[in-house]
């Protein structure tokens, strides 16, 4: 099965208070996360997405984006309603970015990886109103 989670698109912040779809902060030190390139369709610059890893303390399934052109990371607010919506925390897994032309959705696909167990799932992050 292929589970989704999603973010709102919108305005992004200009202050520390929740906004739209992102909230500024910065990620914790971390291994076993994965970092995917994606373009900002605002200034056409390149940016990383940052997903998951782990802390030795506790696995992350935050998601983050670094902005080149204000210098800054911003966590992604995921609309996270009913159960299953997000993916457990986790670290040494695999993700692709992928922007499709035909829907103007921005998604990224994540699978498996290892917290306290070793996962065998698919999920699909989707940016909605991004384009």
């Amino acid at each position: 099965n292929l589970h989704k989670w999603q973010a709102r698109g919108g305005k992004r912040l200009q202050d520390r208070q929740q906004q739209g779809r992102w909230l500024l902060e910065v990620p914790s030190a971390s291994y076993g996360h994965s970092v995917l390139v994606d373009v900002d369709i605002e200034t056409g610059l390149p940016c990383f997405i940052l997903f998951g890893g782990s802390n030795q303390m506790e696995y992350s399934n935050k998601v983050y984006r670094r902005d080149w052109q204000e210098k800054q990371w911003l966590l992604f607010l995921v609309d996270a309603t009913g159960k299953d919506t997000v993916p457990a925390g986790r670290h040494f897994h695999s993700a692709v970015w992928h922007d499709n032309p035909h829907t103007g959705e921005n998604n990224m696909i994540v699978f498996g990886g290892k917290s306290e167990v070793c996962h065998n799932d698919i999920w699909r992050f989707v940016l909605v109103g991004s384009k």
